[in-house]
């Protein structure tokens, strides 16, 4: 879908939660990722972010600002080096839409300008932010099918399935709470939120295998269950073994009198 159509359909397509984001910057989602992100940021949550965020509840030293979270904005094809923040802040080097965030990538996934598609959006951290969302904040380290604390979500809108949409509204909420903006914008810089937002729905609904929408649905909605036994019901069991009783007791008296 080109972008101008995109934009056509800002007003009636875009899901309510970021289309009001202009008007309501502190949407519970907005403000709970706000303090939240930190804590989601490395796939071993031992490890501290670094330098620490003196106030979490203020933005300004985060983004391009903050080496560690520039890292997670930034495309595999760029480092987070003193020479690339620079050039980002001053505009030598545009960070838009078309770029896929390191974060969308597990850790450790190599730039590959062939190969942009595999691995992507199965990062840890936009996977712990569709939980904090959609299945509640105290679910982000859970299992498949666990939810804590109140009603989710989820379960409120009766949703079972993910889809694009949830996913690329997740994508969003995430890129949001790392950046250094204070309040909602469509703009970071170059970067345009709701743009980035299509190109994810884009991206994941051209999927044939729907991929993706198996991999979020497995690491949500999924429970483990025991493999149930084919038998016979226990009142059937029952049956059939007193009839092999009498049957053996008769075959019994027969031989005795015979």
């Amino acid at each position: 879908m080109a972008l101008a159509e995109r934009r056509e359909l800002r007003t009636s397509d875009i899901p309510a939660k970021l289309q009001e984001g202009r008007a309501h910057a502190r949407s519970d989602d907005t403000s709970g990722l706000k303090l939240a992100i930190v804590r989601y940021i490395h796939n071993d949550i031992t490890i501290p972010l670094t330098p620490a965020l003196s106030d979490v509840r203020v933005k300004a030293l985060r983004g391009w600002k903050h080496e560690q979270l520039a890292h997670l904005l930034l495309p595999l094809e760029y480092t987070a080096n003193a020479k690339t923040l620079l050039d980002i802040e001053d505009g030598t080097l545009e960070i838009t839409a078309d770029d896929w965030p390191r974060f969308l990538y597990p850790d450790g996934r190599a730039f590959d300008p062939e190969d942009e598609f595999t691995d992507i959006f199965r990062g840890h951290l936009l996977l712990r932010v569709v939980k904090h969302i959609f299945t509640g904040p105290a679910s982000w380290n859970s299992g498949p099918g666990e939810q804590k604390g109140k009603p989710p979500v989820a379960k409120l809108i009766g949703m079972t399935t993910i889809t694009s949409r949830a996913i690329a509204y997740a994508a969003v909420q995430a890129r949001f709470a790392i950046c250094s903006a204070q309040d909602w914008s469509p703009m970071d810089r170059d970067f345009d939120h709701e743009e980035f937002f299509w190109n994810i729905v884009s991206a994941v609904d051209s999927e044939k295998d729907q991929a993706t929408i198996k991999y979020f649905n497995e690491k949500i909605f999924t429970t483990k269950r025991a493999k149930r036994r084919t038998r016979a019901s226990a009142p059937d069991r029952l049956i059939a073994q007193r009839k092999r009783a009498r049957m053996a007791a008769t075959v019994a008296v027969n031989i005795t009198s015979a």
